[in-house]
């Protein structure tokens, strides 16, 4: 397969940002989040059967697509300024805009690609849009000075057939898996509303009250962690590997039937499947170390719907709060056990954050549990999950009709050792689990035949699809 760049260029909002709007403070969730890179998000669309004129591929469909775009950055418009110094809590909301190009994707064809025994995900990051560094370490590294980086890039690859993957990349500053979900659903809702004969819905507004709900800390008072500037190199001696493992809607059932306890006696689909990728990547760190390393889990929680009252699920920024379970020391490591971990996290969760703490409350909770985290790094494996399912993103519709198939990127592996990222399947029902561990551990995982009951490493997107 080949990826051929053919135009890179910068979309901004279609109108200025207004003046009273340009200095655009992010909240102490936002202060919490460190990031360290671009994190990529792709939707498949199979070739549109309708409007030949809107076709990806064709002058006006691409015209379609960046003015709705650049539409879509006038209600988003902090996404389209641009963080000048990464120690600063302020982003320039200066319509700089965002980075958009397209590709041609050369020999093969989008059926190969997707229905092929095993779909070729370690080629995903052909997809990808050049990237600039996004801090200051990284820019070193890579002899750059860039202190300025777009917050969102974004690259249109278009395969022959006419079929599209879209990738999206974007900076965890003010942007979490819901504010990217809300951005994409927002564009769509633009295309679609201009279509008179497919207009669906109303167009999303964005919030922007996390300042005022959530309001950001002088730096003094922020954890050491988050001001000194550092970047831990994740694991940089291990070699990282991104798989696709798929379970089916029938084999999540069987998982929370097994998962089931007194204590938990309806585990969620979360629950479930996370707890079973945490039992056996401990099983197989343990047989690649000769003994059980204690291990926790931890991960992350949208605190838009847990709030009472909820807040709006259109709130944009980090609206997310970092919670772990207790440690896994030894000892049987069943499922429900696990689920039951899982959940007492859940429900300290649920005690301290939901019954209406607001402020400085929130903010001594919340970055006290980080600091829990941190602080427990040294002496346990890590297993941290962030689920992204039931985001929106399966409902994003270029006018092309809905993604035939949403994805992480697999292959060698930029992030974090011992992450997985959670997607709602091709099909309905079924959860993609997007698992990063090192090579050695997951040459073991994809052997274990109790694992691979329940689960599928990387199965055909689709199947006898005309495409």
């Amino acid at each position: 397969m080949e990826v051929e760049v053919i135009s890179i260029e910068t979309i901004k909002p279609s109108s200025p940002t207004p003046s009273h709007l340009k200095a655009y403070k992010i909240s102490f969730l936002d202060q919490l989040v460190t990031p360290s890179h671009y994190v990529p998000i792709f939707t498949y669309y199979t070739p549109p059967t309708r409007d030949a004129t809107k076709a990806p591929n064709s002058i006006s469909g691409q015209k379609i697509l960046k003015d709705s775009l650049s539409e879509t950055l006038t209600r988003f418009y902090p996404l389209a300024g641009r963080v000048q110094n990464q120690d600063e809590y302020v982003i320039n909301c200066n319509d700089k805009g965002i980075v958009f190009s397209t590709a041609l994707v050369n020999n093969c064809a989008m059926k190969d690609f997707l229905s092929s025994s095993q779909p070729k995900v370690e080629l995903l990051h052909q997809f990808l849009p050049t990237l600039p560094p996004v801090t200051k370490i990284e820019a070193e590294e890579h002899g750059k000075d860039d202190d300025e980086p777009a917050q969102l890039a974004i690259q249109l690859n278009i395969f022959s057939c006419g079929g599209v993957a879209l990738c999206v990349c974007f900076v965890h500053k003010i942007i979490d898996a819901t504010t990217i979900g809300a951005f994409l659903n927002c564009w769509s809702s633009i295309i679609l509303a201009k279509d008179t004969t497919r207009c669906e819905g109303a167009v999303i507004t964005p919030d922007y009250s996390a300042s005022s709900l959530f309001p950001q800390r002088d730096k003094e008072s922020l954890p050491a962690f988050f001001t000194s500037g550092a970047r831990r190199k994740a694991e940089a001696d291990l070699q990282s590997v991104t798989k696709r493992i798929v379970f089916k809607a029938t084999a999540v059932e069987g998982l929370r039937a097994i998962a089931a306890s007194k204590h938990v006696p309806k585990p969620s689909r979360f629950e479930a499947i996370s707890c079973f990728i945490w039992k056996h990547c401990m099983a197989a760190s343990s047989l690649i170390r000769g003994s059980q390393v204690p291990s926790f889990m931890f991960f992350t929680a949208d605190i838009r719907r847990r709030m009472v009252p909820p807040l709006s699920r259109h709130l944009v920024g980090n609206i997310l709060a970092t919670l772990l379970t207790d440690k896994c020391t030894g000892g049987p490591t069943e499922l429900d056990g696990l689920v039951s971990l899982l959940r007492k996290a859940l429900d300290r969760f649920k005690d301290k954050f939901v019954t209406g703490l607001q402020g400085p409350e929130l903010y001594e909770v919340v970055s006290q549990s980080i600091q829990e985290i941190y602080a427990s790094i040294g002496n346990a494996n890590p297993y941290v999950f962030s689920s992204w399912c039931n985001m929106g993103l399966t409902e994003v519709d270029l006018g092309w009709g809905k993604p035939a198939w949403v994805s992480f990127m697999g292959g060698g592996s930029r992030f974090t050792n011992h992450l997985t990222i959670l997607l709602d399947g091709a099909k309905e029902g079924d959860v993609e689990a997007w698992v990063t561990l090192d090579q050695r551990e997951m040459d073991v995982l994809q052997e274990n035949l109790e694992f691979l009951a329940f689960a599928s490493v990387n199965p055909p997107v689709m199947i006898n699809t005309q495409l």
